[in-house]
């Protein structure tokens, strides 16, 4: 009785998500009949619809399906000619999409530009998707922001199927320039992954990634990319090798915990706490500490962590402020001491992943602390991106 209780609650809730949309589309009649067409369709020929509302009861599908009919004047093949398919999401909505928009191939992670909201992003993503499905040259498209050789090319549209459209424009162009897969890994999960601004000088940077490669640890990528990143247009043409950078980002870690002015003569920047929970482990009678790991909400408490720890995350706060990064502190509690901490750690909210891990001044992460970061991870489903489980893999050794 439960389950057909929850699916009559389903059903519902997914009624109710489509009358809003059509009550959104009621001025424009082909876009109502498009839409109609399209669902029945998914009702009929897919699982697509099958999905537990969110908590405010959106249908996430929907957002997928009117996308979808937006484009109907560039449909080659009408939807009640789809043959159907199940499984996961992306898969199906790849499956509909290449059948709706041309014969030619399209690598399935681009079909997750029709997920969410039409933003103007999302939009311009789209129609890659549809050029693609018509045969156009990737690298030719219009707004494109990486400069694409035909090896990048061939390297973008190989991309796996879990990886963003915006990791996967970062990935093929270091892969392009003579990168390896792991370098293309760390890289893509510092901020390089999210921002494309500076194309030309981001194109040196990874030249310059991609020579020194063999002697550098990858786990140093996001430090060095936060440097470069601040200081956009006062670094010389970069033909020096990795232990000057290093130098260099260390006396400008040492140069930032100096200008940080004090709090009451800073503007205060704060932000709302992300979907997981903080971790407290009680202390054990055989190490008489208490572990916790919390969210740093505020750019006071950031800063402070900098300080701390001797690195650069004050840097961080307006990432977090735009909800482009979620930065956690570990700290050891000795009973008879004040808490200390001893990681600092970068979680990607849109991918749900622990993309840094850092110690004090950079350091890497072992033994104890490693247990509880991983138990956390396990608790609040979060996974680690390919160079942070390597790091983790190293320090078992």
């Amino acid at each position: 009785m439960a389950t057909e209780s929850f699916h009559r609650h389903v059903r519902r809730c997914v009624d109710a998500a489509t009358s809003r949309v059509f009550a959104q589309i009621h001025h424009r009649p082909y876009r109502r009949e498009e839409f109609s067409r399209l669902l029945w369709v998914a009702h009929a020929r897919s699982d697509l619809m099958d999905t537990r509302p969110s908590a405010s009861g959106d249908v996430l599908q929907l957002d997928v399906i009117r996308g979808i009919a937006h484009g109907a004047h560039a449909w080659s093949s009408d939807p009640e000619t789809w043959a159907g398919a199940r499984g996961h999401p992306l898969l199906v909505v790849h499956a509909l999409a290449s059948h709706l928009f041309g014969p030619y191939r399209v690598p399935r992670f681009l079909a997750s530009a029709w997920f969410g909201k039409a933003t103007p992003t999302a939009l311009a993503r789209r129609r890659w998707f549809i050029a693609c499905a018509r045969g156009k040259r990737f690298r030719d498209l219009p707004g494109v922001p990486v400069a694409m050789t035909r090896r990048m090319e061939h390297f973008f549209l190989g991309t796996p199927d879990h990886l963003s459209i915006d990791h996967a424009l970062r990935r093929a162009e270091i892969l392009g320039l003579g990168g390896s897969p792991a370098l293309g890994d760390a890289l893509q999960a510092t901020r390089l992954g999210r921002s494309f601004d500076d194309a030309a000088y981001w194109r040196t940077a990874i030249e310059w990634f991609v020579r020194v490669e063999d002697d550098l640890d990858l786990a140093q990528c996001g430090p060095i990319v936060d440097y470069m990143f601040a200081r956009r247009g006062h670094l010389p043409p970069l033909r020096f090798g990795v232990a000057r950078m290093m130098r260099d980002v260390a006396a400008w870690h040492v140069e930032l915990g100096r200008r940080n002015a004090p709090s009451w003569q800073r503007v205060k920047l704060t932000w709302p706490r992300s979907r997981w929970r903080e971790l407290l482990i009680a202390a054990r009678r055989d190490e008489g500490v208490e572990w916790r790991l919390v969210e740093i909400n505020d750019s006071d408490t950031l800063t402070a962590e900098g300080r701390a720890m001797r690195h650069c995350v004050s840097s961080y706060a307006t990432r977090c402020a735009r909800g482009f990064s979620t930065i956690w502190s570990l700290r050891r509690h000795a009973l008879d001491d004040e808490p200390a901490s001893v990681l600092t750690i970068e979680v990607e909210p849109r991918s749900a992943t622990i993309v840094q891990l850092k110690g004090p001044a950079n350091a890497g992460a072992a033994n104890r602390p490693l247990e509880v970061v991983r138990q956390w991870a396990e608790r609040e489903r979060l996974t680690f991106a390919a160079h942070v489980e390597q790091q983790l893999s190293d320090a078992k050794r």
